[in-house]
């Protein structure tokens, strides 16, 4: 549903269904796992954001990629998803957010925290 509005210009719902699927999915590794891995569906939420109509779309999609990076604890879900088009500079958007907890919570956390740790899984392996 989400990639049949991305093509639409009535983007009324759009900032709803979006947030929806952030929170359904919040918490589900094996559901942020396969949404991390889906170059349509990131091409879309990045598409969206860009409808300035509607100021809600760049927020929302921004909080549901940073939150599928979070919620998939997988260092290649980060990587796929930083490295598609315009996702880095959505997620980085949050860093402006005039809410505090939200570039700490949505954006730098996320990300780093998650770089942090794939780097030091090496030094968790037994000698």
């Amino acid at each position: 549903m989400l990639l049949h509005f991305a093509s639409t210009s009535n983007h009324t719902v759009t900032p709803k269904l979006v947030a929806a699927l952030r929170l359904v999915t919040q918490g589900e590794k094996a559901a942020c796992k396969q949404l991390g891995q889906r170059q349509d569906l990131l091409a879309c939420l990045v598409s969206i954001s860009q409808f300035s109509l509607v100021p809600a779309l760049a927020i929302e999609t921004a909080r549901l990629i940073a939150s599928i990076v979070r919620h998939a604890e997988d260092a290649a879900t980060l990587a796929f998803c930083i490295q598609q088009q315009g996702c880095l500079a959505l997620i980085s958007s949050l860093l402006n957010s005039p809410h505090p907890q939200v570039p700490l919570n949505f954006s730098l956390l996320h990300l780093f925290s998650q770089l942090w740790l794939s780097d030091l899984s090496d030094l968790r392996s037994p000698l």
